[in-house]
C-alpha cells in the first residue's frame, strides 16, 4: 500500500517535471496481468490528446510502457506474463521494436 502512494505521489511529480520540460504528455503505468494499466498521467495545455488514460488496461506487449516495465526481464519472465497470449503476437512486436532500436528481451 505504502508503495503504491509513493508511486502516485512521486510520479505525479516527476510526470508533471517531465510534461513541462518536454510539452509532452507523459504517463505512467504499470503491469497488471498481460496489460499495462495507467496510473498517472501529466498532459500540457498545448497537447491536442482527447480524453485520459487513466485506469484503462492494454496489452504490454504492443505498448511501450508495457515494454519498458519489461525491459530487464528474461524471456521466461515474459513468457509467464504472457502466458495466455499468442507468444507469436508477442514476438512479432517484440522484433519490430528492436528493429526501431528498442530492447530485445533476453
Amino acid at each position: 500500500q505504502l508503495t503504491a502512494q509513493r508511486l502516485h505521489s512521486d510520479g505525479a511529480v516527476a510526470l508533471d517535471r517531465l510534461a513541462r520540460d518536454t510539452d509532452e504528455g507523459c504517463f505512467l503505468g504499470v503491469l497488471h496481468g498481460a496489460s499495462t494499466v495507467t496510473i498517472g498521467e501529466s498532459v500540457p495545455a498545448s497537447s491536442n490528446l482527447v480524453g485520459s488514460w487513466l485506469g484503462r488496461p492494454y496489452p504490454a506487449y504492443c505498448s511501450d510502457a508495457g515494454q519498458a516495465v519489461l525491459w530487464e526481464s528474461s524471456e521466461a519472465e515474459v513468457r509467464t506474463v504472457f502466458a495466455g497470449v499468442d507468444y507469436a503476437e508477442v514476438l512479432r512486436h517484440a522484433c519490430r521494436a528492436g528493429r526501431r532500436g528498442g530492447r530485445r528481451w533476453r
